[in-house]
């Protein structure tokens, strides 16, 4: 009896578990689709939180993407945070990222330097444009001119 009331609790315990994992990815991914379509592709800031709560569920495995849905929902402190553990992590495609995050805050000299850096370290860039597109959608006053080809 004693063996199968712990067989019982432990495959609760385990399937707990599992839906909570399951519900916590199920609503990452609502979250990231609503940040997709609502932020990046409608420009619709009112939906920001759902990049925030996107990058807060993505930071620890995933944190240079966790970045870039950061800078998307207006977070450039955590957004330098997660680049932080991405370059760490030899993620250097981050570095596009730092740059941007430091254009946004007006700091262009460094911006040119970092986005120089990311040249350097991250042979394939093609996308690089259409994030910088992206972001002066989202930041009005967004500065490009530290980002040469």
């Amino acid at each position: 009896m004693k063996k199968i009331v712990l067989v019982s609790t432990v495959v609760l315990i385990s399937a707990t578990s599992l839906w909570s994992i399951s519900c916590r990815c199920a609503a990452s991914s609502k979250d990231l689709a609503r940040c997709e379509y609502y932020v990046k592709e409608k420009f619709d800031l009112t939906h920001q939180k759902n990049c925030l709560d996107y990058a807060d569920a993505t930071i620890d495995a995933l944190p240079a993407k966790a970045a870039w849905y950061y800078i998307l929902g207006g977070n450039t402190k955590k957004a330098k945070e997660s680049i932080e553990k991405a370059l760490k992590l030899n993620q250097y495609f981050a570095l596009e990222y730092l740059a941007i995050v430091l254009a946004i805050e007006k700091d262009y000299q460094n911006a040119r330097k970092v986005f120089e850096e990311f040249k350097k370290k991250v042979k394939k860039h093609t996308f690089v444009k259409k994030d910088l597109e992206t972001v002066k959608k989202i930041y009005k006053n967004f500065d490009t001119s530290s980002f040469e080809f």
